[in-house]
């Protein structure tokens, strides 16, 4: 197909992955399933189908990896009967703590994230900030506070010609 010039879609990749863990091929159908990640969109959907089939094959490390996968995904979550189904096949294995650990990880890493962005956003605030009292220093003839200085001793200020 690919060296005819065509290009597989969503829908073939699943009808190839379906097949395959039909035909109990699981690692070459994470294998394709790898490809449809780097190339494709995919939904909870998609990953439902495998991640059951590498559950039920007991391959647990390729589950954790494929959890990994759908945590970075922002539009694909781990919603509840997937966390649960993955959950149970973890614990019959005794190592439900990978996962755990995953789930860890990723909270952490959305509130480092969160705190970058806050941190951004103030320092973005104070840019702006300052950038407004300096134009309102100049529309006010305050020359003096843009350069740091503190108000003639006398409380005059000095008329905008003699400060430039």
């Amino acid at each position: 197909m690919v060296e005819s010039g065509l290009k597989p879609n969503l829908a073939t990749y699943n009808k190839v992955v379906d097949g395959l863990i039909k035909t109990g091929k699981i690692d070459e159908a994470n294998g394709f399933f790898s490809q449809m990640i780097v190339k494709l969109r995919l939904d909870a959907a998609n990953y439902e189908v495998m991640l059951r089939a590498l559950c039920e094959a007991a391959k647990l490390y390729e589950v954790l990896k494929l959890v990994s996968e759908m945590l970075k995904d922002e539009k694909v979550g781990l919603n509840s009967e997937m966390d649960e189904f993955v959950r149970d096949a973890l614990r019959k294995e005794g190592r439900e703590g990978g996962l755990l650990k995953l789930l860890e990880d990723k909270e952490r890493e959305e509130r480092e994230k969160a705190v970058a962005l806050a941190k951004k956003a103030a320092e973005e605030a104070e840019a702006e900030a300052a950038k407004a009292a300096k134009a309102s220093a100049l529309a006010a003839g305050e020359t003096y506070l843009l350069f740091g200085d503190t108000k003639p001793s006398n409380g005059t200020v000095p008329p905008l010609s003699l400060v430039w």
